[in-house]
C-alpha cells in the first residue's frame, strides 16, 4: 500500500467515529461450537488501532472487544469470554489487577491465552510471565507495525496460529514504513526537505522565508494516534507566520531531515528516542504535546489532576531528561477510562502551545537591543530588609549582588539595558526608593509611590478588559467570591476619579525590575486559612500588564523562587482554568533556580513553564569555634595534659564556669545543680562536642550568579565534597602526631587539615597525590594509596574543573534569552552528587520509581534499627507510633531514605527490578524481622503527593500488607482493627471504615499546597494567643486521607484516631547548605506535625532529624540537640558572622532569618529554644558583644534588619516565651528606641505592622497605639 493509500484509509477509519465496545459475545470455550465467530480481546492499544481491527475483523471471521483500562482498574472486565486477549501497553500501578483478572479468567476459562504483543519488559508484564499467566509470540510484533494493513494481517495470523483456524498467514507488510515529512493538506509523505519546500513554495509562499519549526511524530501516531492533534498543531503554526511540518521521528534519516529542515522549535508529541546529544547539535528548544486517556476531556477541564503515574513517566520525566520544556496538554479522549478512541486536539492547549513555541522562536530571531526583559524579584514580607531574598532554599544566593552581574552582562550583550546600576546599593536604592511592595496600611506611601512617575499605572477599566478576555469564567466567579469585583483592595489608588493598580518597578530601558506581587494572604488576615486562594486582581494585573503593555518578550523570575507556580491548580498538563496558566500566558519563563532545591524543581517547570539555569549553593566549610568555645577547648587542652593536683582542680573549677556561662549544659545535657564540678567523664563529653562543632560545616558566604567559589573556600570545600571515607582513607597513611592526638577529635581536625594541604597541593599546584604527600614528610606505602584516596584525589581534580566553570551559569542564562536550547543536569550539592558541575543547566530529577535506592534501603535500615535500640534502652520498649514529616525536598536529595525508614518500621521490604525501580514490596516475615512491626503516621506535603504519585501508593500498599499480617504482636493490624471498629461506631460507612482504617498518609487536598497562608498565620503572632489556635489552622487543611480508593478525601476522624499514640516524630536533615535554624521547614512543617500530636493526644512527642548530610556519618540527633549545636555554628559563631558582614544587605538578611526562625521554633517547640538564646542574640546583635561594630554594619547596610530582629526579641517578651529577664533590662531602652528608628528605618512589613499593634510595650506610647492613626503614622513615614 502506497503512503498515500495508508493516510487516505487511516483517515477513512478515523471518521467512522469513536470506538465503543463491542457486544459482549458468549464465553469463547464454546463460541465457535455455538456457531459464533471467535471474540478476540484487546488491552492498552495506541488510540485508532482499535478502530481498523474493528474493521477488519468481520471479514477474517472474527469478533473483536476492546478492555478499557479502568475496567481493569475497579476488576469489573470480564475476561473469561475470549479466545484469547491481546495486551500493548501495561499500566504499571495495576499489575494486582491484572494478575487477579487473568487468574480468574483462567479458571473460568481454562482455553484462554494471553498475548504481549510488546516484548515482555516492565513489572507487569514480567509478573504475569512469571504467573504462566502471559505468552510472547515473536513473529506476531512485526505484524503489530504503523500501517492499516498490517494491523488486518495481524488479525489472520492470529486466526490461525492462536486459533487454529483455517486460512492464509500473508508475511507482514515491509514496504510501506511511514518516514519523512507530512502535511495535512498534502496527500502522502515527502522523502526530503527539498521536496517539501517545494511544495510550500506553491502553498505556503508566505511562509517559506520565516521561522519554522516541526511536529515529531512516531508513525502509528500520526496514522493512527494522533492525525489530528499533529494536523491542528501545524495549522496553528501556520496562523502565526510560522512554517510548520511533521517528521517521523524515527529511522536514519530523522536527525538528518531535522537539521536541515532548521527549525526555531521542535514540538514532540510523543516520548523520543533522540538522543541529548543530537538536541545539542540541534540547538533550539523541544517542547512537548502530551495527551491523557484515563480522563475524559471534560474530566480534565473540571478537575485538579491531569495525567497518571505511567502517562507521567514516559511523557513527561523521562522527556526532562532529554532536555525537554513545557510539557503542555494537546490532546486527550473523549470517552476517558483508557479508551481505545485515537486522541482529540483540545483547540486553545493547541494555541497556547503554539503560541509558547512561537514567543521562543521569536526570542531567537530578535535582535538583542529590541528584546524586552522583565525580571521579578521577590519581597515577599513587603518589607525592607528582605528585598529579593529567596526562599528557604533559594536565600543562598546574594540576589542584589547577582542581578548587577546579569545586568552588566546583557548590556555588554547589546540589550538595551538603561542606566544600570552601578552596584548592589545602587540597585537597591532605586528599588527601596520605588521597586517593593506597598501593604494596605501605608495609603500615603502608596500615593506617593503613584505620582512618582516611577510606577506603572493601570487603569482598573483597562485590567477589567484583560481580565474578561483572559480569565475563564467559572475562575472569574471564584476570584471576585474571595477578592470582590475588580479592582479589589491591593495597590489600587484612585485619581481624579479614575482607579489604577500601582505597580512598583524600576525601569532600565527595555529591561524592567518588579517585585512580584503577592497572593494576598500577606495584605489580609480574613485569608490566612485559606489554601486555595485564587490570586488578587493586583496579581493578575501584574502579569497580564507585562504580557499586554511592556509586551514582555521574555520574563525571568530572578531566584529561587516565587508563588507563580504554587497557585492552585493542576500539578502537570494545565488547562486554561489553572492560575499558572494564566499568569504565564505566552511569556517565555526564564528562572536562575539553586542546585540544591530538587522538591520544587519540577513544579515550577511543569506549572509555570519555566526553564531552570541551575546555579551553585555557597561553599560548606568548617565552622570552627566562635571565641568563647575557642577559649574554653584551649583550657580543656590543658587540662587533659596536666598531672593530677590543685592545678588541674583549677582548671577544673574554670573549665565548669566557662560551661555554665556559656550555656554548654544545656546542649549536653548536663545536670550542674548545687555548683558542683564537672566530673572527668564530663569533661571530655564537653570535648568531644566542641570537636562536633569545630568540625560541622556550614556556609560563611552567599552566592554570587555565575561566579565561582571564593578561592580561599575552594580547598575547604573540596574537601566537604570528599566527605569522611576520604578523611578515613587518608589516616590510613597519615600519622597523626601524638601531640594532635589527644583525642579522636583532635586526630580528625588534624586530618583535616593534612587533607586540605594535600588537595591544595593536586589542584593549585599541579603535584600527583604522592608528591604531595612527601611535602608532608609522608611515605607512600609500597603498595601505593588506598583506592578511596586515588579516587577522591582524582574526584578532586574533576571538583575544580566543575567549579571553575560556574561562568557557565550567565552564559547558559543568556542561551536561554537568544531562544536557544538548554541542556539537562542533575540536580542536588555537589558533596552528594559532584555530578551536577557544571552548573548553568535545566536541572532534572532522579527516575522517582527508583525510590528507595539500594544504598538508601540500607542506611534506612541501619538507622532505624540504631533509632529502635535506643528506644528500648530508654524506654523499655518501641515506641507505640511513629511519625514522618515527609516532604520531596529530602526524597530528591538522599533518594529515599525516610521512605525506607519507613518501610523498615512496618517490616515491608521494596522490590526492584533489573533496572532499579522499585515496583513492588513484600512482607518481611516475623521470624526474620526479629521484632514486632512500629505503627506509623505520615504527613506528606503537597509537593511530595504531586511530584511522587507512585512513591504514595507504595507506601499506602506497604501499611496494607503489614496491617494484613495475622501476628499477635503486630500494632498495625490491631491498630487498624481498632479503629475500624470505632469508625462504625462513629457511623461510618463499613466500606468506608475498612478503608480508613488503614489510612497512614494524609495532606492537604488534592491540587493544593497548602503552606503559604498558615505560615503568615504563625509569623503574624498578633493574630493568636495559643498553640491551640494554630494547630487547629494546621489540622483545617491537612486531613485528607491519600488511602486505596478514599485518595485525597477528607477524613477528620480517622486523621484524629491515626495519630494517636504518635511519641515520635522524624524528618530528614539532607543538605549541607540548609540546617534546622537556616531552614523554616525544619519547625514550619516538621514542628506543625509535633504540633497536631500534641493538640489531639496531649503529649508532646520526641522530633528527631535524620541527619544523612554525609550518608558515611548518618545519625539520628533529636531536633533540640540540632538547634543548639547550629546556634554555635552559624548565629553565634565570629566565622559565620564576619562571612555575612561580607555581603552586605544580604548578609544582614540572613541574621534576620535565623533569628526569626528562632521565634519559629519556640512557638513550635517551647522547649527548644532557651532563655540564654534570646540573651545571646541580644548580646551579639544589639550590644555588640563581640567588637565586631555589629550595629555600625546593619546600620550601614541593611537598617531595616536590626529592626526586625529587635521586633522579633520584643515580640518574644510579650508573648511570654520564658523568663527573658535578661534582655528585659535591655527592653525599655529599646521601646523608646523605636519611636525615632520606626520613622527612620520603616519597613512596611505584616511583621512590623503586627508588631507595631499588637506589641503592648509599645502602647505605653501614645503615639503609636493602633488608635492614634497608626496607619497613617506609617505611611507619613513609610
Amino acid at each position: 500500500m502506497s503512503c498515500r493509500g495508508l493516510l487516505a484509509l487511516a483517515a477513512l477509519v478515523l471518521s467512522s467515529g469513536q470506538a465503543t465496545a463491542a457486544e459482549p459475545a458468549p464465553h469463547a470455550g464454546n463460541s465457535a461450537a455455538a456457531g459464533h465467530p471467535a471474540l478476540l480481546g484487546f488491552i492498552g492499544l495506541h488510540g485508532g488501532e482499535f478502530d481498523v481491527f474493528r474493521q477488519f475483523a468481520p471479514p477474517a471471521g472474527l469478533a473483536v472487544d476492546y478492555v478499557r483500562d479502568d475496567a481493569i482498574r475497579t476488576g469489573a472486565a470480564d475476561l473469561a469470554r475470549f479466545s484469547a486477549v491481546y495486551i500493548q501497553h501495561f499500566r504499571e500501578e495495576d499489575t494486582d489487577q491484572y494478575l487477579r483478572l487473568f487468574r480468574e479468567a483462567r479458571v473460568a476459562n481454562p482455553a484462554i491465552r494471553f498475548f504481549s504483543i510488546s516484548d515482555i519488559r516492565g513489572r507487569s508484564a514480567e509478573a504475569l510471565a512469571k504467573a504462566g499467566l502471559l505468552e510472547h509470540d515473536a513473529g506476531l510484533k512485526a505484524y503489530h507495525g504503523t500501517t492499516p494493513e498490517n494491523l488486518r494481517r495481524f488479525l489472520l495470523y492470529v486466526r490461525v496460529k492462536h486459533l487454529g483456524l483455517t486460512g492464509d498467514v500473508p508475511p507482514p507488510d515491509e514496504t510501506d514504513r511511514v518516514e519523512g515529512l507530512f502535511h495535512p493538506d498534502h496527500a502522502g509523505m515527502f522523502a526530503t526537505v527539498e521536496a517539501f519546500l517545494a511544495w510550500a513554495r506553491q502553498h505556503r509562499q508566505q511562509l517559506v522565508d520565516g521561522p519554522r519549526a516541526v511536529i515529531t511524530a512516531h508513525g502509528k501516531h500520526l496514522t493512527l494516534q494522533q492525525p489530528q492533534v499533529v494536523a491542528a498543531l501545524i495549522r496553528s503554526f501556520e496562523a502565526r507566520g510560522v512554517l510548520a511540518a511533521a517528521i517521523v521521528d524515527y529511522g536514519k534519516a530523522y536527525e538528518g531531515l531535522l537539521r536541515e529542515f532548521a527549525p526555531r522549535a521542535v514540538i514532540h508529541t510523543c516520548h523520543s528516542a533522540d538522543t541529548l546529544e543530537m538536541r545539542e547539535r540541534l540547538g533550539v528548544p523541544h517542547l512537548h504535546s502530551i495527551f491523557f486517556r484515563q480522563q475524559s476531556i471534560a474530566e480534565w477541564q473540571a478537575g485538579v489532576t491531569s495525567l497518571t503515574a505511567s502517562e507521567m513517566a514516559f511523557q513527561v520525566t523521562t522527556q526532562e531528561l532529554l532536555g525537554a520544556i513545557e510539557p503542555q496538554i494537546g490532546a486527550g479522549t473523549v470517552e476517558g477510562g483508557g479508551s481505545a478512541e485515537s486522541f482529540t486536539p483540545i483547540p486553545d492547549r493547541i494555541d497556547h502551545l503554539t503560541a509558547r513555541a512561537a514567543a521562543w522562536m521569536r526570542l531567537a530571531t530578535l535582535g538583542n537591543a529590541e528584546k524586552k526583559i522583565a525580571f521579578l524579584y521577590y519581597n515577599r514580607e513587603m518589607g525592607k530588609s528582605d528585598l529579593m531574598r529567596g526562599s528557604a532554599t533559594g536565600m543562598f544566593m546574594n540576589a542584589p549582588r547577582s542581578l548587577v552581574k546579569v545586568l552588566q552582562r546583557m548590556r555588554a550583550d547589546g540589550y538595551a539595558v538603561a542606566d544600570v546600576p552601578a552596584d548592589e546599593d545602587d540597585l537597591l536604592a532605586r528599588m527601596l526608593d520605588h521597586g517593593q511592595q506597598i501593604g494596605m496600611w501605608a495609603p500615603g506611601a502608596l500615593d506617593r509611590l503613584a505620582r512618582s512617575g516611577h510606577a506603572a499605572l493601570v487603569p482598573v477599566d483597562r485590567y477589567v478588559e484583560w481580565f474578561d478576555r483572559k480569565v475563564p469564567e467559572q475562575q472569574r466567579r471564584e476570584l471576585v467570591a474571595r477578592w470582590g469585583a475588580a479592582p479589589g483592595d491591593f495597590l489600587v489608588w484612585e485619581n481624579a476619579g479614575q482607579k489604577y493598580f500601582v505597580l512598583p518597578r524600576v525601569t532600565l530601558g527595555n529591561v524592567m525590575l518588579l517585585p512580584q506581587p503577592l497572593r494576598g494572604e500577606a495584605h489580609d488576615p480574613s485569608l490566612l486559612h485559606d489554601t486555595s486562594v485564587p490570586p488578587p486582581h493586583n496579581y493578575l494585573a501584574t502579569y497580564f500588564w507585562l504580557q499586554e503593555e511592556f509586551r514582555a518578550d521574555a520574563v525571568v523570575h530572578f531566584g529561587t523562587h516565587g508563588s507563580e507556580f504554587l497557585l492552585p491548580g493542576k500539578p502537570v498538563g494545565l488547562s486554561q482554568a489553572d492560575w499558572s496558566d494564566i499568569c504565564m500566558g505566552a511569556m517565555p519563563n526564564i528562572n536562575p533556580w539553586v542546585i540544591n532545591n530538587l522538591g520544587e524543581s519540577s513544579p515550577v517547570r511543569r506549572k509555570a513553564y519555566a526553564v531552570l539555569i541551575d546555579h551553585l549553593v555557597p561553599p560548606s566549610v568548617q565552622a570552627e569555634l566562635s571565641d568563647e568555645l575557642a577559649n574554653l577547648h584551649g583550657d580543656i587542652d590543658k587540662w587533659v595534659t596536666l598531672e593530677d593536683g590543685p592545678l588541674k582542680e583549677t582548671f577544673r573549677g574554670s573549665i565548669t564556669t566557662q560551661v555554665r556561662a556559656v550555656g554548654l549544659a544545656t546542649d549536653l545535657h548536663l545536670d550542674l545543680a548545687d555548683d558542683r564540678l564537672l566530673a572527668p567523664a564530663e569533661i571530655e563529653k564537653v570535648l568531644a562536642y566542641l570537636h562536633d562543632i569545630h568540625t560541622e560545616t556550614t556556609p560563611i558566604s552567599l552566592h554570587v550568579f555565575g561566579t565561582p567559589p571564593p578561592d580561599d573556600l575552594l580547598v575547604p570545600w573540596i574537601v566537604t565534597c570528599l566527605r569522611s571515607t576520604f578523611l578515613d582513607a587518608l589516616g590510613e597513611v597519615v600519622a597523626v602526631p601524638p601531640g594532635e592526638a589527644l583525642t579522636p577529635g583532635d586526630s580528625r581536625k588534624y586530618l583535616r587539615r593534612a587533607a586540605e594541604d594535600l588537595v591544595g597541593s593536586v589542584v593549585r599546584k599541579g603535584l600527583a597525590p604522592e608528591d604531595a604527600l612527601l611535602t608532608l614528610g609522608v611515605k607512600v606505602p609500597a603498595e601505593g594509596l588506598p583506592a578511596e584516596l586515588r579516587a577522591g584525589f582524582a574526584q578532586a581534580r574533576k571538583l575544580v574543573e566543575g567549579f571553575a566553570k560556574t561562568g557557565n551559569e550567565i552564559d547558559q542564562f543568556m542561551q536561554a534569552l537568544a531562544g536557544k536550547f538548554i541542556p539537562p543536569g542533575p540536580g542536588n550539592s555537589p558533596d552528594r552528587n559532584p555530578g551536577v558541575l557544571p552548573t548553568g543547566r535545566n536541572m532534572v530529577l532522579l527516575n522517582p520509581e527508583e525510590v528507595p535506592a539500594r544504598s538508601s534501603w540500607e542506611l534506612g535500615c541501619r538507622l532505624v534499627d540504631d533509632f529502635l535500640a535506643e528506644q528500648r534502652s530508654r524506654r523499655g520498649r518501641q515506641p507505640h507510633r511513629v511519625g514522618f514529616s515527609l516532604n520531596s525536598f529530602a526524597t530528591f536529595q538522599d533518594y529515599g531514605v525516610m521512605e525506607a525508614q519507613i518501610l523498615h518500621l512496618l517490616g515491608v521490604r521494596p522490590v526492584w527490578d533489573a533496572q532499579n525501580v522499585v515496583s513492588d514490596v513484600e512482607l518481611v516475615p516475623r521470624d526474620e524481622l526479629g521484632r514486632p512491626r512500629v505503627d506509623v503516621f505520615i504527613a506528606a506535603h503537597g509537593y511530595y503527593r504531586d511530584m511522587l504519585p507512585t512513591r504514595m501508593k507504595l507506601l499506602d500498599k506497604a501499611i496494607r500488607v503489614a496491617a494484613a499480617a495475622d501476628e499477635p504482636d503486630n500494632p498495625v493490624r490491631a491498630n487498624a482493627l481498632r479503629i475500624e471498629a470505632e469508625l462504625l461506631q462513629a457511623g461510618e460507612p463499613a466500606p468506608r471504615a475498612r478503608e480508613l482504617s488503614l489510612a497512614r498518609l494524609f495532606g492537604t487536598a488534592p491540587g493544593s499546597v497548602g503552606s503559604g497562608s498558615y505560615y503568615y498565620l504563625i509569623e503574624r503572632s498578633g493574630l493568636w494567643d495559643s498553640r491551640e489556635e494554630l494547630a487547629e489552622a494546621y489540622l483545617e487543611h491537612q486531613r485528607h486521607a491519600y488511602t486505596g480508593d478514599l485518595w485525597g478525601e477528607p477524613a477528620a476522624a480517622a486523621y484524629d484516631r491515626q495519630i494517636q499514640g504518635t511519641e515520635v516524630v522524624l524528618r530528614s536533615w539532607s543538605d549541607r547548605t540548609r540546617s534546622p535554624l537556616s531552614n523554616k521547614y525544619t519547625w514550619y512543617q516538621g514542628g506543625s506535625l509535633c504540633l497536631a500530636v500534641k493538640h489531639l493526644t496531649g503529649k508532646e512527642p520526641e522530633f528527631l532529624l535524620s541527619d544523612v548530610r554525609d550518608p558515611d556519618a548518618a545519625r539520628m540527633v533529636t531536633a533540640e540537640d540540632a538547634l543548639r549545636a547550629d546556634y554555635r555554628v552559624r548565629l553565634f559563631n565570629r566565622k559565620w558572622i564576619e562571612g555575612m558582614m561580607k555581603e552586605g544587605y544580604a548578609g544582614a538578611d540572613q541574621v534576620a532569618v535565623h533569628v526569626s526562625n528562632t521565634l519559629g521554633w519556640k512557638i513550635m517547640r517551647p522547649g527548644s529554644v532557651q532563655d540564654d538564646i534570646f540573651e545571646e542574640i541580644t548580646n551579639i546583635y544589639v550590644r555588640d558583644s563581640k567588637q565586631l561594630a555589629i550595629r555600625e554594619w546593619l546600620e550601614a547596610e541593611n537598617p531595616f534588619a536590626f529592626q526586625e530582629i529587635t521586633e522579633i526579641l520584643l515580640e518574644a517578651i510579650r508573648k511570654g516565651y520564658g523568663d527573658v529577664t535578661a534582655i528585659k533590662g535591655w527592653q525599655g531602652k529599646q521601646i523608646k528606641n523605636q519611636k525615632t528608628n520606626i520613622p527612620k528605618n520603616s519597613r512596611l512589613c505584616h511583621r512590623n505592622q503586627e508588631w507595631l499593634i499588637n506589641t503592648k510595650a509599645l502602647y505605653q506610647y501614645p503615639k503609636y497605639r493602633p488608635e492614634n492613626s497608626l496607619y497613617e503614622i506609617r505611611s507619613r513615614t513609610g
